[in-house]
């Protein structure tokens, strides 16, 4: 499958702010036989030929809270009717609100 973009960096984020990704691809998704986040801050879903992801990203881990932020990486998983893959990845810098 071509997508218009596999990698999607997000820039700055706010802990627990949700927002959606958006991943085009260039025809409709109709193989696509399951699809898969790495974690639990992010659900993704099909609508024809786009992949949306609503991401909620939790709070900045205690050994962390002195700098005041952390990297994510995010990758969803597609799995096609033919048991290919493809990885769609996503990053943000996450700020304290």
């Amino acid at each position: 499958m071509n997508w218009k973009q596999r990698i999607i960096n997000l820039g700055e984020v706010k802990v627990n702010k949700k927002i959606t990704v958006t991943f085009e691809a260039d025809q409709d998704l109709l193989n696509v036989d399951n699809i898969q986040s790495s974690c639990g801050c992010s659900s993704p879903r099909i609508n024809k030929n786009k992949v949306f992801v609503n991401y909620t990203p939790g709070s900045i881990p205690r050994h962390l809270q002195n700098v005041g932020f952390y990297m994510s990486e995010n990758k969803i998983t597609i799995t096609y009717k033919d048991r290919s893959q493809d990885i769609l990845r996503f990053k943000a810098k996450v700020i304290k609100n």
